[in-house]
């Protein structure tokens, strides 16, 4: 396996933000289908994988979809090369590979630790949904995640997601139009991360 750059995870992270207009420009097919790849990548509980996600790249797919959105987002689902909307399963099915404690863990351990079956299936989404929002950076694209629409049912009726699955977040991709505005501020490192214990700060000697 090649090595990791460091240099260029880090650049990609910088460079991510959520992009408000786009370039009239399609991304590549080849290109959507590494970021999907590299997004399948992503960690989860048992290895469950318990998302599915809808990539919305036509022109009536987009206006069904932009008009289940909110605010100022039906514009940036239109405006995108495409969107993804991410879907979170709350009951998922174990991979065929999976080894015969896993059944009883999923359901005994990592289920019951969740104030219900829903905020498992969002929290596990959200970590592969991360990792596209790195790896479309790392490809030149900007994104543009967003809650705001007028209702799950809507996002559901839209990209005819069954009636089980959480929607956590829909995202617009594509090339950015505008130049990238100042960069968003960010709490104070020691006011988000602790040592050993809560309130205790992470000081590193720089």
């Amino acid at each position: 396996m090649e090595n990791v750059s460091a240099k260029a995870v880090s650049d990609a992270i910088l460079a991510r933000y959520a992009c408000k207009s786009f370039k009239d420009e399609e991304v590549s097919e080849v290109t959507i289908h590494k970021l999907l790849h590299l997004s399948s990548r992503a960690p989860s509980a048992l290895n469950t994988q318990p998302y599915k996600c809808v990539v919305v790249r036509g022109s009536a797919g987009k206006e069904r979809l932009a008009k289940a959105m909110d605010g100022p987002n039906p514009a940036h689902v239109r405006e995108s090369s495409f969107s993804l909307v991410w879907a979170a399963d709350p009951n998922p099915q174990l991979p065929p590979d999976a080894p015969d404690f896993a059944a009883s863990l999923l359901k005994e351990v990592s289920l019951k630790q969740q104030s219900t079956h829903e905020a498992w299936g969002v929290k596990q989404t959200m970590i592969a949904v991360g990792f596209f929002l790195v790896a479309a950076a790392a490809h030149g694209l900007q994104t543009n995640p967003m809650e705001g629409f007028k209702s799950q049912a809507a996002v559901r009726e839209a990209v005819g997601l069954p009636d089980k699955y959480d929607v956590p977040v829909v995202v617009a991709v594509g090339f950015a139009k505008d130049p990238r505005p100042a960069a968003s501020s960010r709490r104070p490192l020691n006011e988000t991360f602790f040592c050993d214990r809560f309130g205790q700060s992470f000081k590193a000697s720089l």
